[in-house]
C-alpha cells in the first residue's frame, strides 16, 4: 500500500507543479514546460529499453553492469536527440531543454537503482523513497519560482531532487546481494526481452503526449490551457497504472489456480466497478470543469464543454484499460497489447486530422485527439481480453512465473 501512495503522491505532485506553474507564469508558462515533457518523456522512456522490468523478471540474473552500460547509453542518446528536437521545435528554450535533460536523466538512473532494491522485494523502501522525492520536489520548485519566477529553475529543482534520490536508492541498493548467473550474451539477452516492453511503454505515454506534440505548431498559451485541463487524463493514466500494481498479483493467482475464463469474470466485475465510479466523476468534470479550471488556475485557463467532454471520456476510458491490459499481461499477450496501443496512436492522430479537417478550434482537435485514441485502446483492449480467455485452453495456460510482471 506504500507504494500505492507514493504513485498517488506523485501524481499530486505533478499536478501541483503545474498548479505552481499557473498561477506565477500563466498559460504560456504551463504550456512551455508541457511541450518540453511531451518531447521528453516518450523518447527517453523508448531509450530506457525496458531494463528495470528485465533485471526483475528476466530468467538468467545477467551482469548488473551489463544493464549500467546499457542504461548510460541509452540516457546519452536520449539527450542528444531531445537537444536536437528541440533546436527544430518552436516555442521550446534550448535552456529549459537542457533542464528537462538534466531531470530525465535523473530519473533514469533512480529507475534503475529502484530496480535492485525492489529485486530484494523491499517495496516499503520504494513506496517512502517515492513519497520523499515528491515531497522534496514540491518543496524545492516552490523555493525555486518564488525566488526565480522562472520555468526553467522549477525543472532544475526537480532534477537536484532526483539526483539526490538516485544517491539515496542507490546506497540502499548495495545492500542487496545480486550475483550474476553468467555474463555470455547478456547484451543480446537483455535487448531482446526489454524491447518488446519499451515499445509498449512507449506507446502509452505516446498517445497521452500526442495532443500537446499537435498543440506546440499553435502557440504556448494554447498548450498551456490544454494542459492544465488534460491533467484528468494523466490522473487516471497514473490511477490506472496503481490499478495495475494492486491487481497483478490477484489476477496471476486466479489464472494459476482457476484458468483464463475466471481472470476475465473476475476482472469484468472490477471493471464494471472502476468504469462506474469513472463515469460518475466523468459527468461531474463536464458540467462543473469550467468553473473549477477558473477558480483554481486562473480565469485565462477556461475551457468549452465540448473539449471538456472529450476529456472526460478520455480519462473514463484510461482508467478503465490498465484492468483489461493486466488480463493480457497475465496471459502472456505482450504483442497483442503494442498492436493495440499502436492502433490507438494512430486512432489519435486521424481524429486530430478529421477535428482539424472540421476547422474545430485546436483545444477540442487536442481533446478529440485524448478521447479517440484512450476510446479505441479501452475497445480494442476489451475485444482482445474476451477472445483471449475463451480461446486459451487449460493446457495452454502460461507456465507460473513465466513473465507476467513485464508490462507491470
Amino acid at each position: 500500500m506504500v507504494v500505492a501512495a507514493g504513485t498517488i503522491i506523485g501524481s499530486l505532485t505533478q499536478w501541483y507543479l503545474i498548479w505552481l506553474l499557473a498561477r506565477t507564469a500563466g498559460p504560456d508558462g504551463v504550456g512551455v514546460y508541457s511541450a518540453a515533457l511531451a518531447v521528453a518523456t516518450p523518447l527517453f522512456t523508448a531509450l530506457r529499453l525496458g531494463l528495470r522490468s528485465t533485471f526483475l523478471s528476466a530468467m538468467t540474473r545477467w551482469p548488473e553492469s551489463v544493464y549500467w552500460r546499457l542504461r548510460i547509453g541509452g540516457l546519452a542518446a536520449s539527450v542528444l536527440i531531445l537537444l536536437a528536437l528541440i533546436l527544430i521545435l518552436p516555442g521550446i528554450p534550448v535552456g529549459l531543454g537542457v533542464a528537462i535533460a538534466a531531470l530525465k536523466v535523473s530519473d533514469g538512473i533512480v529507475d534503475l537503482c529502484q530496480a535492485r532494491v525492489q529485486y530484494a522485494d523491499r517495496m516499503s523502501f520504494l513506496g517512502w523513497s517515492t513519497i520523499a522525492n515528491s515531497v522534496g520536489t514540491a518543496i524545492a520548485a516552490s523555493i525555486a519560482v518564488t525566488v526565480t519566477g522562472e520555468v526553467v529553475a522549477v525543472v532544475i529543482a526537480s532534477a537536484a531532487v532526483s539526483a539526490a534520490s538516485a544517491a539515496w536508492t542507490a546506497y540502499v541498493g548495495r545492500t542487496v546481494t545480486y550475483v550474476a548467473d553468467t555474463a555470455d550474451g547478456a547484451v543480446r539477452g537483455i535487448l531482446s526481452a526489454g524491447i518488446p516492453i519499451t515499445v509498449s511503454q512507449f506507446l502509452a505515454n505516446l498517445l497521452i503526449q500526442l495532443p500537446v506534440i499537435a498543440l506546440t505548431m499553435v502557440d504556448p498559451a494554447t498548450v498551456g490551457r490544454y494542459a492544465a485541463a488534460a491533467y484528468l487524463v494523466a490522473a487516471a493514466s497514473m490511477a490506472g497504472a496503481t490499478l495495475q500494481i494492486l491487481l497483478l498479483t490477484p489476477f496471476r493467482r486466479i489464472r494459476e489456480t482457476s484458468g483464463a475464463e475466471a481472470v476475465r469474470a473476475y476482472a469484468s466485475r472490477v471493471l464494471r466497478s472502476v468504469m462506474l465510479i469513472a463515469a460518475l466523476c466523468g459527468v461531474v468534470v463536464v458540467l462543473l470543469g469550467a468553473p473549477v479550471l477558473t477558480f483554481v488556475y486562473g480565469a485565462e485557463f477556461a475551457l468549452d464543454h465540448l473539449s471538456l467532454a472529450f476529456l472526460a471520456i478520455a480519462a473514463i476510458a484510461t482508467v478503465g484499460s490498465p484492468v483489461q491490459s493486466v488480463v493480457l499481461t497475465v496471459l502472456n499477450r505482450y504483442k497483442t497489447v503494442t498492436m493495440i496501443m499502436t492502433a490507438s496512436c494512430v486512432g489519435s492522430v486521424l481524429a486530430g486530422l478529421a477535428a482539424f479537417g472540421l476547422a474545430a478550434p485546436p483545444i477540442v482537435c487536442a481533446s478529440a485527439m485524448a478521447a479517440t485514441g484512450a476510446s479505441v485502446r479501452y475497445v480494442l483492449l476489451n475485444v482482445f481480453m474476451q477472445r483471449a480467455t475463451r480461446d486459451i485452453a487449460p493446457d495452454e495456460w502460461p507456465e507460473p512465473g513465466a513473465r507476467e510482471q513485464q508490462e507491470g
